[in-house]
């Protein structure tokens, strides 16, 4: 299972919605030193890509911020449009809460490069109390628990 469908997966097993962006990505540096790492242009396309489960964009009012989350159970209810890989159906769903976004692989990296991309080289991967930062002790734990 790749590392991303692990972290979702488990976090929708214990009752929650989503990852945001960057908490998916600052997870990497728990991986083993010889995994490959990956950036939101490689995760976005491998989300789209897998044939392991289906992945949707939404937006979390909770933290004010994107998540990706499994599409299980009453998420399969949430309405959504797919996005197009290489003019075929994904495995990759925006919710319609992104009017604003075309349903494509180029304009949805785009959108999410601009929107996470300073916070993951800030090394602010998680929000806690609505603050941005380092991930807790808590969340490394989870992570670590996820990756063995």
């Amino acid at each position: 299972m790749k590392y991303w469908h692990s972290l979702l997966q488990t976090w929708r097993s214990q009752g929650h919605d989503g990852l945001t962006i960057p908490f998916i990505i600052g997870s990497q540096k728990y991986l083993p030193p010889s995994a490959t790492r990956q950036g939101i242009t490689e995760l976005v396309n491998e989300i789209a890509e897998s044939r392991d489960c289906e992945v949707y964009l939404n937006y979390c009012l909770t933290i004010n911020d994107l998540i990706f989350g499994i599409r299980s159970g009453k998420k399969l209810d949430l309405p959504v449009k797919n996005v197009r890989c290489k003019g075929d159906v994904s495995s990759l769903y925006l919710s319609i809460f992104f009017k604003e976004v075309e349903p494509n692989m180029e304009s949805l990296i785009s959108l999410l490069e601009e929107r996470c991309q300073h916070h993951i080289a800030d090394e602010n991967y998680s929000i806690n109390d609505n603050e941005r930062g380092d991930f807790t002790g808590e969340e490394i734990a989870f992570i670590k628990a996820c990756f063995v």
